[in-house]
Order: C-alpha cells, then sequence, then structure tokens
C-alpha cells in the first residue's frame, strides 16, 4: 500500500485549510473562512474518498463510528500525540468515505515515529459536544499502524426538558441528564449565573429553578483536565391565545371557493416576550403557496409543505399567501396546523368547495414528518456533507455549501411524491427528496453519483436528470463507466433543491404507465 507523498500532503494541506488551520473537533480550533473552488479541491475530494487506505511509511490510521444517536463521524478532527509527551500532538481528518483516518506521526515533532513510540488517539470536540477514545498503540516502524476502532459518544446527554418551548404556572422545571463516564464533575449556568450541581456523578435528575420568558441554561461536565459545554435555550410561557384568519372575495370563515387567492393570516399573542424561536405553518400540499412573507417554505412529508418563521416578542403576526386547488364536485376539508418550535399551538380544518360545503370528503390526513437522517457536526466548502445512501440507483451525494455550518441534519431518500414533469417524452425512473437544516440558498453545489440498470437504460433513448427547488433545473449527466450490469454516471447540481427526478426519454410511440421499481437490482 504506496502513495505518492505529495498527494498527502495536498490532502493534508485542503484538510487542514492550509497551514493555520488544524481541522476541527480538536479543543479551542475553530474553521476559517472558506476559500475558492478549485479542480485542485475536486481531485482532493475524490482521493478522500477512495484513497484513504493508500498511505506510506510513518502514518497511524484507524476508524471511527458514528455514535449511536446518528451523529456522522465525517470530518471531525482526530487528535494524534505521544504519551510521554501529550502537549505534542498533531492532528488529521475522518474521511466522509468508510469514516477512515491517517494521520502523519512523523508531524508530532520532527522524525519522531520509528519503532516502539506509544501513541494516543482521540477526538475531542467542544462545538458539538463528542468525543471518541482515547485509544492507544506501539509504532511498529514499518510503514504505518492501524490503531483500535473508536465510537463517537456525547458527553452530555439532556433527556428532559427536550423541549425549546414550555408552558407552566409554576418556575420549576424537572432536568434529567447523563454524563460520559469520566466526565462526573458537573455545574450549571442558569442565565450566566453558575452553581455547583455534583460531582462524581454520571446522572442527574430534579428540578431547577428558572424565569418566565427565554432561560439560558448551560451544562459544564469535566474529566478533571477538559470542560464540555451544552447549551439548553427555551421559552417559559404561562399562556398563549392563537387566531387563524382566511380572507378572499368567495371565503366565509373558513370555506372557500375553488381556484380562489386567499390571504391568510396568523396571531399568536403570548404571556412573556420570546427570542429567535421557530414559528411553524403546516400547508396542505394541494395548495399552492404565492407569497410565505420571507418564511421558508420546506416540504414536511406526502400531504404538506411547511412554512418558517424565526420569531421574537410576545405579540406575533404573521401573512402568507395561497391558492385553493381546484376541487372537481365534492369539497374537500384541509387540515393547518401551527407549531411554535415542538408545541402545538393549533390545527384546524379549511373546507375547499365548488357549489356547497356540507358533505365535504375529508384530506385531514396528517402525514408524519420523514424521518430525519444522520446528523453533521460541521460541514464546510472544503468539507461537503456526503451521503452514501442505500438505494439501487444513487451510489454518493456529495453536499457542498455556500459557507461554513455547525450541527446539520440531513435526510436523502426515495420518494413517490412526484411532481408534474410537464413533459410527454419523460418518464419517471425514480424520485428523490431531500430535506434537512440547510436551506437551498445555504447550498452551492451538489455533486451526484448513480447508476441505471442496463436492461433499464436500453428501454429508452435517453436519460435526465431533474432538481426542483426555487426553480427546476435540467441537469447535465456524464458517464462514466459501465459494466456488465450498470451504466455509470456523475452530475453537478448548481443549487440547492427539494426534490429530485431521474427519467427516461421515450423513444418515439413509446407508452408511459408501467412500473420499472422491479428493475433496480
Amino acid at each position: 500500500m504506496k502513495c505518492n507523498w505529495k498527494g498527502l500532503s495536498a490532502l493534508r494541506d485542503i484538510g487542514r485549510g492550509g497551514t493555520v488551520r488544524a481541522p476541527r473537533g480538536i479543543a479551542n480550533e475553530s474553521p476559517m473562512g472558506t476559500h475558492s473552488f478549485t479542480c485542485v479541491f475536486i481531485a482532493v475530494f475524490f482521493f478522500i474518498l477512495f484513497g484513504v487506505g493508500l498511505v506510506s511509511a510513518n502514518f497511524v490510521c484507524g476508524s471511527v463510528k458514528n455514535s449511536d444517536d446518528n451523529m456522522s463521524a465525517s470530518w471531525y478532527g482526530v487528535k494524534a500525540f505521544s504519551v510521554e509527551s501529550p502537549n505534542q500532538f498533531t492532528t488529521c481528518q475522518v474521511s466522509p468515505s468508510e469514516h477512515k483516518y491517517c494521520c502523519d506521526c512523523d508531524e508530532i515533532y520532527d522524525n519522531f515515529c520509528g519503532a516502539g513510540k506509544e501513541i494516543g488517539i482521540e477526538i475531542f470536540d467542544l462545538n458539538s459536544g463528542y468525543v471518541a477514545g482515547p485509544v492507544f498503540g506501539i509504532t511498529s516502524g514499518n510503514g504505518y499502524d492501524v490503531f483500535p476502532s473508536m465510537q463517537l459518544a456525547k458527553v452530555i446527554n439532556v433527556y428532559n426538558p427536550d423541549e425549546k418551548v414550555i408552558f407552566s404556572n409554576i418556575t420549576l422545571v424537572l432536568f434529567n441528564m447523563s454524563f460520559l463516564s469520566q466526565y462526573n464533575s458537573v455545574d450549571v449556568s442558569i442565565n450566566n449565573l453558575r452553581q455547583s450541581l455534583c460531582s462524581d456523578c454520571s446522572s442527574f435528575s430534579d428540578f431547577l429553578d428558572l424565569d418566565f420568558g427565554m432561560n439560558q441554561i448551560k451544562i459544564h461536565a469535566s474529566d478533571g483536565q477538559k470542560e464540555m459545554i451544552e447549551k439548553k435555550d427555551f421559552a417559559l410561557l404561562r399562556d398563549y391565545s392563537f387566531n387563524r384568519y382566511a380572507s378572499c372575495d368567495k371565503c366565509k370563515g373558513k370555506k372557500i371557493s375553488r381556484n380562489q387567492i386567499v390571504n391568510f393570516k396568523v396571531n399568536l399573542s403570548l404571556s412573556h416576550n420570546v427570542e429567535g424561536l421557530m414559528l411553524y405553518e403546516y400547508v396542505p400540499k394541494d395548495f399552492e403557496i404565492l407569497d410565505s412573507n420571507e418564511g421558508n417554505v420546506k416540504i414536511y412529508s406526502e400531504s404538506h409543505n411547511v412554512i418558517v418563521w424565526n420569531v421574537s416578542g410576545k405579540n406575533i403576526l404573521k401573512n402568507y399567501q395561497l391558492k385553493a386547488p381546484n376541487v372537481k364536485f365534492f369539497p374537500k376539508a384541509y387540515s393547518f396546523k401551527s407549531e411554535l418550535e415542538n408545541y402545538l399551538i393549533n390545527e384546524e380544518e379549511v373546507i375547499v368547495k365548488r357549489f356547497f360545503s356540507f358533505f365535504s370528503f375529508s384530506k385531514n390526513v396528517f402525514v408524519d414528518a420523514m424521518q430525519e437522517g444522520l446528523s453533521y457536526s460541521y460541514v464546510s466548502p472544503q468539507e461537503p456533507l456526503v451521503i452514501e445512501p442505500k438505494d439501487k440507483v444513487i451510489q454518493r451525494l456529495a453536499i457542498f455549501p455556500e459557507k461554513s455550518f455547525f450541527n446539520v441534519d440531513c435526510d436523502f431518500k426515495r420518494s413517490f411524491n412526484v411532481f408534474d414533469l410537464d413533459n410527454d417524452s419523460l418518464e419517471v425512473i425514480s424520485h428523490f427528496g431531500l430535506t434537512g437544516s440547510l436551506k437551498n440558498s445555504d447550498i452551492d453545489k451538489v455533486l451526484l453519483e448513480f447508476k441505471i440498470n442496463k436492461t433499464l437504460f436500453e428501454m429508452y433513448g435517453g436519460l435526465q436528470v431533474l432538481a426542483k427547488g426555487s426553480e427546476l433545473e435540467i441537469v447535465e449527466t456524464v458517464k462514466v463507466r459501465e459494466d456488465e450490469g450498470f451504466v455509470y454516471y456523475n452530475a453537478w447540481i448548481n443549487s440547492g433543491f427539494n426534490e429530485l427526478v431521474i427519467a427516461g426519454v421515450k423513444a418515439e410511440g413509446e407508452k408511459s404507465g408501467f412500473s420499472l421499481f422491479g428493475l433496480f437490482d
């Protein structure tokens, strides 16, 4: 297993963003600003994905498992240190491909490596609150050494309160927490006032006295040398009132005529001031959202979209505009819902009619949101979010953000709710939904790698990939290779998207309407 030293040097420099930054995950280090997107980086990115095992002399290598709560190990900073002199260390990063790492132990200090050197490996990430290791080993002097596998673990786990909004008549709130075994000296800061919580403890369950309004809680857990901090901000409120109004030419209360342009208004009054909370308005997908009043529109489920606003204050007023669906004969009842963070504020039906509003057929099936996939502690233009779904079509998705982001959630999976292609010559082969905490405007570009079954491929005159976000993008694809069973493609998508369709271009005269999902094996 040999590789070019210059390649490893380039990988190391890119991973650090230059010589002035260690990877994230090392205590008291933070990422630099973004760098320009270059061909050199693309080459290095693929080296990271596929070339981690090709290491030359004096490297210590290993792998890191995702945490039990699905925090991805991708891009975490690994610290390799001398056990004799722990202040002498070097760093490298966990590759998104198989979550492997290789650190050059000669960088601990010049020509450190050789036979018989005891080295420790660990991850300690202040931002995400996760650690791994330490694990230890002795170098053999035979080129590279493989250290025991590590697994990410959360130092501080806060089970209760898990809400961002709590309604109560008293200021006592139950806290239920646990701490990683060696981090057992624990303090708490309540609105910047720090006090001891417990000593030599692995858990805590008791009431803390807080204030009405916004509360900022910090849990400090120490092992005697390093301290991890977990922040918990939430609003403690007595009560609220809420109203939703619909106005249009032919609106009567919550009964509206089909195809109407409808102005909705939601009015939320709270007992105390809040700051930086999220207000969610769930809108049935049959309604077209014309104006979200600067809210962020996302796909929520098969039945609903959601408008998200960042809100502050006591009296919150939001307006938005919809176009009602075109019901045929019988009226339909649609479910609207509002939440302040995780707290259900209101849920009610709106009836859309053509001739009459009685005997309405209910559309009040509120499908749960798509389950979230992995979480990512940190992503950046140099350290993209890499997804390798267990799918028969998509092999890899690398999402390059516009800037650095911490604590990102993302889920990419098969969907059957296909948007209207508006093209009779196309037939959907596969359709996917992308959800998560990144907005489409946060994403610079996306690298897509996929494969198509040859039997399926030969049924069409070509392929077309379409990505739908705020606009519909027809994506240029590049054939990479083929084997006995599959044809392989790469494609760059030039922005963020919510839905992705891979479609076949039908030959002239071909009829559609049969299922192709059995041809992916």
